[in-house]
């Protein structure tokens, strides 16, 4: 949700500082699961390691997808359309690599946040742990667009 009475500058602000502390969360659960998400068994702490890790690649998603990519498309052209709109629209300013890439992604986050997964939380854990990297690079992106498009903000 953005904040009332402050600039679109400000907004973005707010947008970019909470995108790092997401980032920095979701990495240091990464480095943490990395090494053991291709067990065959996983310990008790492995599996809460394992939640974390899945809830914060889910709170990035939808940081963002729904907050920072879409503020930007308002920002810059008054609307931001839909969320397929959205990702064709990263795909053009050079955040995501894809929009195929950034659906992927999106779609395990629902699978993470809506429980669809009929999959153990170790099948999950291992594409969440294969599609990190990629959301962290479209953060970083996404992170330099926003503070590039802020310098241009009156």
């Amino acid at each position: 949700m953005t904040q009332k009475n402050i600039s679109k500058a400000e907004q973005l602000a707010v947008f970019i500082r909470q995108l790092e502390r997401a980032a920095e969360y979701l990495e240091e659960s990464f480095l943490i699961c990395e090494p053991f998400v291709t067990s065959t068994t996983s310990s008790r702490s492995e599996l809460r390691e394992y939640e974390a890790l899945t809830a914060r690649f889910a709170r990035l998603s939808d940081l963002l997808v729904q907050k920072v990519l879409r503020y930007i498309g308002t920002v810059e052209s008054s609307e931001a359309g839909s969320i397929i709109d959205i990702m064709h629209r990263a795909e053009k300013q050079a955040i995501a690599s894809s929009a195929a890439e950034l659906s992927e992604i999106r779609e395990l986050r629902n699978e993470i946040a809506h429980e669809y997964a009929t999959r153990d939380i170790e099948e999950v854990a291992a594409d969440v742990v294969r599609w990190t990297p990629v959301l962290i690079a479209m953060t970083e992106r996404a992170i330099e667009y926003a503070q590039e498009l802020t310098a241009r903000l009156p």
